[in-house]
Formats: structure tokens, sequence, C-alpha cells
């Protein structure tokens, strides 16, 4: 359990090498793996009916900072689908017995693996039931917080994460593999920079000190654009990481409000990031 207080992380179990080698079976040595979860009252008291969306905002971040981090040490980060929630929360301690607090609890959100090796390799998209069970049978230290001494009900928050949990019917996910688009021109490498990757990631980017004068390029403007595909060079290599860790078909897709974009007139534009997308939209409107 990753402590950010001493930036460090606790042991909360404990089980056999043979176990471990059963949940890593197929992924190439040295893999590890994260479990990322939400507790949505931390959200919801201060966001309402919005904390869900403000969870999933939180846990897009984190996978891809683990994916960018990964992709700086030259390693990989999948984010393995198959596991149903259920599992998912028995393999990361989520699970009743646990001392919860009714009011608090924890939604497993995704399981990622952790592969110190270059792409090209095939891995398991799931982990042994068998084996995740053998972890959650061990005995599990430690109490969790109870974050505030009293809480106000938002009910349609669980309604939606029990509607939005993976169950043995979801499985397995569509491979993302058919969702690439198979063209070099929607990775265009920026040789002219000469920002290091730490400079770029402790920089503010921030939307709230803007000019109300400068515009943005149409070609700086359609390059951001190609990077919310998944699209794969001519060398086989996917960019930005990101498309190396999630392993579903793009189902959210774009509303732009465009303001002092070069060439274009203000308003507002859609941009759906699949074939599938573009025919809902427009069957939408």
């Amino acid at each position: 359990h990753y402590c950010p207080v001493d930036h460090s992380v606790e042991r909360l179990t404990t089980f056999s090498s043979a176990t471990w080698d059963h949940l890593v079976k197929g992924f190439p040595p040295g893999t590890f793996f994260v479990g990322l979860s939400s507790i949505l009252w931390r959200e919801s008291w201060k966001y309402g009916e919005r904390a869900f969306r403000y969870c999933q905002h939180d846990t897009g971040h984190a996978i891809a900072a683990l994916a960018l981090s990964g992709r700086l040490l030259g390693w990989t980060v999948r984010c393995v689908s198959g596991p149903s929630t259920v599992d998912q929360m028995n393999l990361l301690g989520l699970v009743e017995n646990r001392s919860f607090h009714p009011e608090e609890p924890e939604e497993a959100e995704a399981i990622l693996a952790v592969i110190p090796s270059q792409p090209g390799f095939d891995h398991p998209a799931t982990l042994p039931t068998a084996a995740i069970r053998n972890v959650a049978k061990g005995t599990w230290e430690g109490k969790p917080n109870v974050l505030s001494p009293e809480h106000d009900p938002w009910p349609i928050i669980g309604e939606v994460a029990e509607a939005t949990r993976i169950t043995e019917d979801h499985l397995p996910l569509p491979e993302w593999e058919a969702y690439f688009i198979q063209n070099p021109a929607i990775i265009s490498p920026l040789d002219h920079r000469t920002l290091n990757a730490a400079s770029i990631l402790r920089q503010r980017r921030s939307a709230v000190s803007m000019d109300g004068k400068t515009g943005l390029g149409s070609a700086d403007f359609y390059r951001m654009l190609r990077r919310v595909l998944p699209a794969r060079s001519e060398s086989g290599d996917l960019s930005p990481p990101l498309w190396e860790t999630l392993p579903w078909e793009p189902c959210v897709h774009l509303a732009l409000f465009v303001h002092r974009v070069e060439g274009l007139p203000p308003g507002l534009y859609l941009m759906p990031r699949t074939p599938k997308g573009e025919q809902g939209l427009r069957t939408l409107l």
C-alpha cells in the first residue's frame, strides 16, 4: 500500500512464492503489478453527485503518470483488463472484512502490469482467479482510516459504481489492437524541441493565465488532436505511451469549444476517436 506521507510502501499481506509465480505466469521476467482504487467519499464530500466523475479523472491521471514514468525508464505499463471487479477487490484486499467504514468503501479501479522491457511481446489479458483467491485468503494487516466523523448520503454514486463494475459477463474485453490507426503521419516527432522530460513534467500548465489575445496555430492544434487517437507508427511503436497501457476500444469522444485557433471559426466541434464513435454521434445528432 502506498503511503503518501512518507512516500513509501506498507506491507498489507504476505503469500507464498508459488502463489506469486502463478500470478505472474505468462508475463515477462521482472513484471510486478500496481493496483489503483478510489474512495468515493474523498470526492463526494465536496462535489456531491459529480464525485464519481472526479474519481475517474484521478484514476486516469494516475494511469497516465505511471505510463509516462515507465516509458522514461524504458519500461512498459499495461492495464490488465481481464480480472472482474470482484477479483480486483480481492487481490487488493478491499473486502468487507477489512473493517472499512460503511460510508467510505474503496472501489477497485485498475490492475496495471509494470514490465521492465520494451514493447512487442504478448502477455495474459487477465490474472488467474485461483492465485487471486490465495492472495485474498492471507492475513491482512492494518485498519483503514476513517476520513470523516459525519457523512452525507449520495446514493446515486453507489448505484453508478455498481453499474460500471466489470463482471464475468463483460469478459473478455475487446482487444485494443483492432482499434489502432495504421498511419505514420499521426505521430509527428518534435525534433526541434530542446526541453528534457524533467522540465516538461515539472512545469505548470494552467488555463487560468490566458491573456485574451494569444491564439493557437492550426498545425499545433491538429497535432494535439492526433495525440488523442490510438495510432501506431510504421516501426510499430505506439505513441503516446498511454496507448500501450489501455487495452480497450476508446469509448470517450471529444466536444471541443474552439476559440482563437488559426483557420477555424469559433464554435463547438465534435471529434469521434473511432469509426464506431462517429456512427454513434451521427445517430444522436
